[in-house]
């Protein structure tokens, strides 16, 4: 009878998650004030124009603010972009951002698919 030692034996190196995970850009959003600001330009960017020319939520889309957030993310980014917030409207924004990781890793997803389209044989190995 044959023993296998199973500390020898070899196996398929398991698939790395290719994309930021949802922890890994809240950590980021809170670390970094310039990620941050690009998640906030994301979330802005998700919204479709009617709801940031009225800065509300029409649409059920699951994209862009939600309807508690529509008025003051809106007019957080739009400031961010035209002249920089304050330390303390940096802070107000961050926790705006942080409540959309869901959607921020979407984006992040879909843009890292578009630039290499290679990953999504490694994106199916996760259901994404």
């Amino acid at each position: 009878m044959t023993k296998t030692n199973k500390s020898t034996e070899t196996k398929a190196p398991k698939a790395q998650y290719p994309f930021r995970s949802k922890a890994s850009i809240k950590t980021e959003i809170a670390e970094s004030d310039t990620f941050m600001l690009a998640c906030l330009q994301v979330m802005l960017e998700r919204q479709t124009e009617h709801e940031v020319a009225t800065k509300s939520t029409l649409n059920k889309n699951r994209r862009g603010f939600m309807s508690s957030h529509a008025v003051n993310g809106t007019a957080l980014a739009q400031k961010a972009q035209a002249e920089g917030l304050d330390a303390e409207e940096t802070e107000k924004a961050r926790g705006i951002v942080s409540r959309y990781t869901k959607q921020l890793a979407e984006h992040f997803r879909a843009q890292a698919l578009e630039a290499d389209p290679s990953l999504a044989a490694v994106a199916a190995v996760f259901g994404c």
